[in-house]
């Protein structure tokens, strides 16, 4: 089913679906007539003589058509495959972690990294992606919720997670720690740090966090 807007004489039809690019565009400029005018193809002057009730039904339909939640994920794009969530290496993660933090910004790299591609993907539809970016957000708060101890987060569960205490610290700073802690602070290990299995290295951190905690106590005792 298509929804169009009947102006005049004029017949502007929604289209159905985004693509990435100008999905990216929409979500910095909140001003309903540019989303009018750049989604429906309508003249900024056509748009301003639209009801209002009109105009927020049809910003309504742009909403659906930017979040298509209820469409199935997609294992393939193209000729690439979505990455296993459990088998992420750490780079993979941290480049990820990296890209969340100007979530609507870098969404193309967001998907270039789950998919595994480095083809360009803003002329792909929405539709085909947005799915798995949001498994892939509800996996990472999970994942987020199990290490919580870890990381020393107070997570709540629509909360979309950002690892950093102090809001001047970008989290690649806190990622380089993370690296260089488990490359026991030797630059020429990190590219083989990065390439380990992100559950391995959190696994290890918690337990090497633990044994910290417990030395530290008994140093106290004595």
């Amino acid at each position: 089913m298509s929804y169009s807007l009947v102006i005049g004489e004029k017949e502007y039809t929604l289209p159905s679906d985004i693509p990435i690019d100008k999905w990216v565009e929409l979500n910095k400029n909140s001003n309903p007539f540019v989303w009018m005018n750049s989604v429906y193809d309508i003249p900024i002057d056509e748009v301003k003589l639209i009801p209002e009730k009109t105009r927020e039904l049809a910003i309504q339909l742009i909403r659906a058509i930017m979040n298509p939640t209820w469409v199935p994920i997609r294992q393939t794009l193209v000729d690439t495959e979505l990455i296993n969530f459990e088998d992420i290496k750490l780079g993979q993660f941290i480049d990820l972690e990296v890209y969340i933090d100007d979530y609507y910004t870098n969404y193309p790299e967001i998907i270039k990294v789950l998919y595994q591609t480095e083809n360009n993907v803003g002329n792909l539809g929405i539709s085909q992606v947005h799915s798995a970016v949001i498994k892939f957000l509800t996996w990472r708060l999970l994942l987020y919720k199990q290490y919580k101890n870890l990381f020393d987060l107070d997570i709540e569960d629509d909360e979309i997670v950002k690892v950093k205490q102090d809001k001047h610290v970008k989290p690649a700073h806190i990622w380089y720690d993370v690296v260089m802690t488990l490359a026991d602070d030797k630059f020429l290990n990190m590219d083989a740090v990065l390439e380990k299995p992100l559950i391995q290295s959190l696994n290890w951190l918690a337990w090497n966090k633990d044994r910290q905690r417990a030395l530290n106590e008994q140093l106290r005792k004595r």
